[in-house]
């Protein structure tokens, strides 16, 4: 924040210099907007969305198993010896482990796989933003979704535009 603030006056004056020159133009768009009405990230979430179900049946199925054995154990405590009982235990305790190991990894590959699908999204936005802003002889864009504008009276919104290009 510190660092924003002291590029602030620095960032004002070229804009102030620049707009004196009238060279600026200015436009902005909400790019989260923009991202939700683009048909490849409705396919890409509900991509997601298939996967993140196969996870978690594969989990409930872990612990179907899981709550299967303590059952079990627990109903033939008494008629087991020390050694069955330890064994029994060590059995519950390790598929506890692996329960909790699978789920580690099961969030990661979520994320890897969340990573794959959007990124290619983000990248068909970016080039069709890039394209409307040259085309429209834009100077700036800003994303009013990030919360980084905090005025834009004077510039174009431009999302109408990148929709367009996206045939959307």
């Amino acid at each position: 924040m510190k660092t924003i603030l002291k590029f602030l006056p620095v960032l004002l004056l070229i804009f102030s210099s620049l707009a004196c020159l009238g060279q600026v133009k200015l436009g902005h768009l909400n790019s989260d907007e923009l991202i939700v009405l683009m048909p490849e990230y409705v396919s890409a979430q509900s991509q997601l969305e298939e996967y993140e179900k196969s996870i978690i049946k594969d989990i409930e199925q872990m612990y179907a198993e899981y709550e299967s054995k303590v059952a079990n154990f627990q109903s033939n405590e008494r008629l087991m010896t020390d050694v069955t009982k330890e064994t029994r235990i060590k059995e519950i305790t390790d598929l506890e482990t692996r329960i909790r190991e699978y789920e580690a990894k099961a969030q990661e590959d979520l994320q890897k796989k969340q990573i794959e699908l959007i990124s290619p999204v983000f990248e068909k936005a970016q080039t069709a933003i890039d394209a409307v802003a040259k085309e429209s002889g834009f100077t700036y864009v800003f994303d009013t979704s990030k919360g980084v504008v905090l005025f834009a009276n004077d510039s174009e919104n431009i999302l109408t535009l990148v929709k367009k290009k996206l045939g959307i």
